[in-house]
């Protein structure tokens, strides 16, 4: 039937693209910190405070840090050859299994690592042709013809980026409509990075309200559209460039930094435009036919529907599937903060916070929002006593806290309005009490 030969022909591409998706997630896997601190998690179980969507059933398992440690080495050794492309299928399910295993620490530390789209996609690569070219594997083989083996698990990358960026879309214009891109809405969700950041943007862009209303609008088309985008061939290089834009401007005044998704664009190339000019892409018959890809075509249905189903929900906080932050709703002029005070045996009181223009990062705040119960969980008087430990950072800190009578944990909130910063807090509700040492 015709729609059928036009399915087929748009879905047959060269073998160029799902190698370079190879090399780019493999790259990015191993030198994210995430897979590096596995082993020092492990060895300090009593920073795993959250028990992400997904994996309850870990957190009833303690492993060794020499253990985890071996599985960091598997991990490495596999990325080394993935990237290499020798036995890249292989190595690629390798490293999917060892990675998720080790990022599974850094989520239970209380800060879900949006990064999961680089497991998704080893996933795939792993059943898919993707050491056809670029490879070990190849190495002195005729570069193969282009096929729906190349096209098909192309495909299932650009769906599963899209799904990234469409249920935070879509979560957006549910909770707020089309006020969720107001100046008033994106100055208040700005003001909320830059109180947890610590500091301010080069260009104070809240200044400028129309440039605003306008940023607001453009991230809502960009993330509704991007799937649209992605999959017609014609467009995808708007859709690169609309994503490049989009995430400059997040690291530029939002100080939200997703370099895992821009080395995924390698999808949105056109490989097949860019390779058909050189003579040493010699035509030849593609490995594994012209057949349907069927193991691609299923573990990207599966992987679809798993990261569709965390999507329509909003779960944020969950392992391997999640929805990617979606910042939806109406934000307010103030944020919380966990707020630790000090009895003394004389009844003075001495309140540990965090300084002016302190930054902490993602998984700091992470524990702090896991803390004040903000996912559900409910913190255990050890974890309580080890966050006002490290909140104790100067020696008259630390000595308040060792002599303490009571230690009183308040769940706080900031104005975070840049000229409010380092004011009291507007308001305190008393979370736990707890009797000290002194």
């Amino acid at each position: 039937m015709a729609w059928q030969r036009r399915l087929r022909s748009a879905l047959t591409e060269p073998a160029y693209g799902v190698s370079a998706l190879r090399i780019a997630v493999v790259i990015i896997l191993l030198i994210s910190p995430e897979m590096r601190a596995a082993p020092a998690l492990a060895k300090a179980p009593e920073l795993l405070l959250a028990t992400p969507r997904g994996l309850g059933w870990l957190a009833r398992w303690h492993f060794s840090p020499q253990l985890v440690s071996g599985v960091q080495a598997l991990a490495f050794s596999a990325g080394a050859t993935a990237l290499l492309g020798y036995w890249s299928r292989l190595s690629c399910g390798v490293l999917a299994l060892t990675a998720t295993f080790l990022l599974s620490f850094t989520e239970r530390a209380g800060a879900t690592w949006h990064g999961m789209h680089l497991l998704w996609l080893l996933a795939l690569l792993a059943v898919s042709r993707c050491g056809d070219v670029w490879s070990l594997d190849a190495w002195g083989l005729r570069t193969p013809a282009a096929s729906l083996a190349y096209g098909v698990p192309l495909c299932g990358a650009r769906l599963l980026l899209g799904a990234v960026y469409f249920f935070p879309g879509l979560h957006k214009l549910m909770s707020a409509g089309l006020a969720w891109g107001s100046a008033e809405n994106v100055t208040a969700i700005l003001h909320s990075k830059w109180f947890q950041h610590g500091r301010l943007p080069p260009w104070r862009i809240d200044q400028a309200p129309w440039l605003l209303a306008l940023g607001g609008a453009l991230v809502l088309a960009f993330e509704l559209s991007f799937w649209l985008l992605a999959l017609i061939g014609r467009t995808r290089l708007l859709a690169l460039a609309g994503g490049l834009l989009f995430h400059a401007a997040t690291q530029l005044f939002f100080f939200i930094r997703f370099p895992s998704l821009w080395a995924c664009y390698v999808v949105l190339l056109p490989w097949q435009r860019t390779f058909a000019r050189y003579s040493w892409a010699i035509p030849g018959r593609a490995p594994g036919g012209t057949g349907w890809p069927w193991p691609s075509v299923l573990v990207a249905a599966g992987l679809l529907l798993g990261a569709g189903a965390a999507g329509f929900r909003g779960q944020t906080q969950g392992f391997p599937f999640a929805c990617y932050p979606t910042f939806e709703g109406r934000f307010s002029r103030s944020a919380p903060d966990l707020l630790v005070e000090l009895v003394d045996p004389e009844g003075g009181t001495v309140r540990l916070t965090r300084p002016r223009g302190e930054p902490r990062s993602q998984a700091e705040w992470g524990q702090v929002y896991w803390l004040l119960g903000a996912y559900g969980g409910s913190p255990n008087e050890r974890q309580l006593r080890q966050f006002a430990a490290r909140q104790a950072r100067t020696a008259a800190q630390r000595g308040a806290l060792a002599s303490a009578r009571r230690l009183r944990f308040y769940a706080a909130k900031y104005s975070t309005d840049p000229e409010r910063w380092g004011k009291p807090p507007l308001r305190l509700r008393l979370v736990r009490e707890l009797p000290g040492a002194g």
